[in-house]
């Protein structure tokens, strides 16, 4: 958060954020720092832990990584009206990204939520080549 603190000053209607897996926290928190009154363009999630990660299976030391990432907790619907849109994209087979995420994005965050089938984790890679990621900016 360090390094994305200082772009808060930047960012404008013209501003789109990506976030992929944690990123999704950072993008979330990026946006939770702004300045009341101000918004960006629109904001991706893709394969985001936006509000309950997969403990399952973890280790103590990954848990205690990612728990700094959770906590303190975001009050989503605050951090929905500083983006014009927001889409949240997930994988109906991620192991580490549990569906509860998905009502909290359309619920709370007011985000279009689309469901891909089997990509499990989605990974950075392939990101650009989703094109959900690229239409939703688009249309913003």
């Amino acid at each position: 958060m360090d390094a994305l603190i200082p772009l808060i000053g930047k960012m404008d209607a013209d501003t789109y954020l990506i976030g992929h897996s944690v990123g999704c926290q950072a993008t979330l928190r990026l946006l939770d720092a702004l300045p009341s009154g101000k918004m960006i363009g629109g904001t991706v999630l893709v394969g985001g832990w936006v509000s309950v990660p997969n403990w399952e299976g973890r280790l103590e030391g990954e848990k205690a990584i990612l728990n700094d990432w959770m906590n303190p907790p975001l009050v989503l619907s605050k951090v929905a009206g500083k983006s014009k849109n927001i889409t949240a994209i997930f994988s109906d087979n991620d192991e580490f990204v549990p569906k509860e995420n998905w009502a909290a994005c359309e619920k709370q965050l007011k985000a279009k939520v689309i469901v891909k089938h089997h990509f499990g984790h989605f990974e950075a890679k392939d990101l650009c080549k989703l094109p959900e990621v690229t239409n939703s900016i688009l249309t913003s």
